[in-house]
């Protein structure tokens, strides 16, 4: 038998199960005439039990939420013997032909992008023309739930996320994917807390499906996408910035009376820095969100440069900060009602456990609590004496005053009283190992900080030492530069008026025998005697030797000169004397 679902799942036709098997006890239980999703009683066990309903090869076994675009089921893959989500999508490839294969290329693109912060996908089909998603079941809730409980998230923690998101983003560039969509509800938590992007591919083809209708969450949503571009990191880091903007500051960067105004406040201009909503935020952080908000031109460039500040900001952050709130595993038991014996009621008439979060409720307020919980467990308010409020015995035990009441107060029902004497030791020695612990880290820190700065001073000193003797090195080699400079002067001078004056003579012996006599070597060999190392000495003794070589050069040439004459005027040798 097939029906569609009720609620605002879109098209699903589903098979109902005669029978299932009730978690508790085992016991069949007959499902005849119940609508699948229903939350019915086993009647062996009286155990809460939600009804499956059978979507092809999985059993649905009840609806985690709804949006545009689909709905998601948590299910168990009946084949594989695993709990996986199923997202059943709208059918906005109807009028296409070519969509449902063209975003079934995509889904299996995006199912190809193996990364610790992206939701894997495990398949993709069509059941009943209704195209479906099976992905990796992330069981710690997401963003958006934190962000709606009402306690203000450590800006550590959101940037941890952010840069964990944007990585995952990162790798899906690489393979040519954008998501189009990138939102608190988008990102989920595993069991440690560590978040995971979903929803790739789906946003991203139903954003450029061709038809009029603009895929995006107006709090988050790029200010070009609304003016028809494509997909692009850009795009994606703008909303990721935006939905860490909403998770810092508790509220979206823009808003208003509906989705056109919010889109129209973003054109009017940027975004209140996040320290002027949220006193108390980061410089880094501030510029970091402001900057993935920013006009595309000026905002991040790309996932690396992005990441890249994150981590630096991150590396003096704390760890414990950095870990955020427990896991919605955690989070569900530590806040729910509990038995007089301390373990999960089962019924309405367990006293609810109020939880004090980072010192953010006062003590005047859980006392207002605390009187109203006595008031509906016990039938009115407890104990008072003396304007103090004296709590009932719990679980075999006395809570004692609440905190910030004046003096120690009286247990009820005849505590003795060393209870209360053994409390309040209990209590100053918690106190004394907190002082001594945190006198530990402040000296810790202190000393920390003065063998950093200690070390800085060495290093600076090094320096300047370094430096001092460069600036002596170069000072010396400028003087020795200077020094020798002169006399090479005065010796390239000297070479070049006895090279123009041999040459003269070489015209006049040309002219006259028609021969040139051989130049004789203007480097001699330099005297032994003479000390390299007195360049002024040097320049010197060089210059007499050449003189003394240019001396005998000419009178060899005038020798030779005179010889060329005598012989070609027909005269003996020495005859032109």
């Amino acid at each position: 038998m097939s029906e569609p679902a009720a609620d605002n799942t879109p098209q699903l036709e589903y098979d109902r199960f005669e029978n299932m098997k009730c978690p508790s006890c085992g016991a069949l239980v007959d499902l005849s005439g119940i609508e699948p999703f229903s939350a019915i009683q086993c009647p062996a066990c009286g155990a809460a039990v939600d009804v499956p309903a059978k979507f092809d090869h999985f059993r649905l076994l009840k609806k985690l939420g709804a949006g545009g675009m689909g709905a998601t089921f948590l299910a168990e893959d009946e084949g594989l013997d695993r709990k996986v989500a199923i997202k059943v999508m709208q059918n906005f490839m109807a009028d296409d032909p070519n969509a449902f294969e063209t975003f079934k290329n995509e889904a299996q693109n995006a199912a190809s992008l193996n990364h610790p912060h992206v939701a894997q996908i495990y398949s993709f089909g069509k059941v009943r023309d209704v195209p479906y998603l099976a992905m990796e079941l992330v069981p710690g809730g997401d963003l958006g739930k934190l962000m709606s409980e009402g306690a203000p998230l450590d800006p550590a923690f959101v940037v941890r996320v952010g840069m964990e998101i944007a990585e995952g983003l990162k790798a899906a560039e690489e393979k040519g994917l954008f998501h189009g969509d990138v939102k608190p509800d988008n990102i989920l938590f595993d069991a440690s807390m560590n978040a995971k992007l979903v929803d790739f591919g789906i946003a991203s083809r139903a954003s450029q499906s061709g038809s009029d209708e603009l895929w995006g969450t107006p709090y988050y949503i790029a200010p070009e996408k609304v003016q028809n571009k494509k997909n692009s990191a850009r795009s994606d880091i703008y909303s990721l910035g935006a939905t860490l903007y909403h998770a810092i500051a508790g509220k979206p960067p823009f808003d208003g009376a509906d989705a056109v105004e919010v889109i129209k406040a973003r054109f009017k201009g940027p975004a209140a820095p996040l320290d002027r909503v949220r006193p108390g935020v980061e410089a880094e952080v501030v510029r970091i969100v402001a900057r993935m908000m920013d006009d595309p031109f000026r905002r991040y460039p790309n996932y690396d440069s992005l990441v890249g500040d994150m981590k630096k900001y991150l590396a003096g952050v704390s760890a414990v900060r950095k870990q955020g709130p427990k896991p919605a595993a955690a989070r569900v038991s530590s806040t729910g009602p509990v038995s007089d014996a301390g373990a999960p009621a089962s019924g309405g008439g367990g006293r609810k456990k109020f939880v004090i979060s980072k010192g953010s409720m006062e003590s005047a307020e859980a006392r207002k609590q605390l009187e109203a919980a006595e008031a509906a467990a016990g039938g009115g308010p407890g104990p008072q004496k003396g304007g103090k409020i004296v709590l009932k015995k719990h679980g075999g035990s006395v809570l004692g005053p609440l905190p910030g009441a004046d003096g120690a107060g009286e247990a009820a029902d005849g505590a003795p009283e060393e209870s209360r004497k053994g409390g309040g030791n209990g209590l100053k020695y918690v106190l004394i190992a907190i002082v001594v612990l945190l006198a530990l880290v402040v000296a810790g820190v202190v000393t920390g900080v003065v063998t950093y700065r200690n070390k800085q001073r060495r290093e600076a000193a090094h320096m300047a030492e370094l430096r001092a003797t460069a600036a002596k090195f170069e000072k010396s080699y400028a003087d020795c530069a200077t020094a020798v400079e002169k006399p090479l002067a005065a010796i390239r001078r000297r070479d070049e008026e006895a090279a123009k004056t041999v040459e003269a003579l070489n015209v006049l012996c040309e002219q006259a025998t028609g021969m040139r006599f051989s130049v004789p070597d203007l480097e001699p060999d330099l005297p032994p005697e003479i000390e390299l190392a007195d360049a002024e000495a040097l320049a010197g003794a060089v210059g007499e030797a050449l003189a003394g070589a240019m001396s005998n050069a000419l009178e060899s040439a005038a020798a030779q000169l005179a010889d060329g004459l005598a012989a070609a005027l027909g005269a003996a040798p020495g005859a032109a004397a």
